[in-house]
């Protein structure tokens, strides 16, 4: 007997390895991935708001601002067409990561 396939999750293949795509199903799946993902580019802490932005001409500043392209990329990039719905025109990780959090995440705990 052959296993349905619509509830099995797509990948996102990223240099860390195969995220699954962000569904309306597969959030706890996801963000466990995804977390990995960002720890090892080393921008999660952008993405949960720990690391501020530094200031302009602060040497790290370029290296911050790409960063946190390279996360909202990841994240973007790792969610299905539908979910992309709630994310029309966000470009700055935090603002995603909290957005994807209202709107898929059901458990009470929230992380980041």
């Amino acid at each position: 007997m052959s296993t349905p396939t619509s509830n099995l999750p797509n990948y996102n293949k990223t240099q860390y390895g195969n995220v699954p795509l962000l569904t309306h199903h597969h959030y706890n799946l996801w963000v466990e991935t995804i977390i990995l993902v960002l720890k090892a580019m080393r921008a999660y802490t952008i993405v949960t708001g720990e690391e501020p932005e530094p200031q302009a001409l602060n040497i790290d500043y370029t290296n911050w601002k790409a960063q946190e392209a390279q996360a909202a990329t990841s994240i973007l990039l790792s969610c299905s067409l539908d979910v992309r719905t709630y994310l029309k025109g966000m470009r700055i990780p935090q603002t995603i990561w909290h957005t994807l959090q209202k709107y898929l995440d059901n458990t009470t705990t929230v992380i980041g």
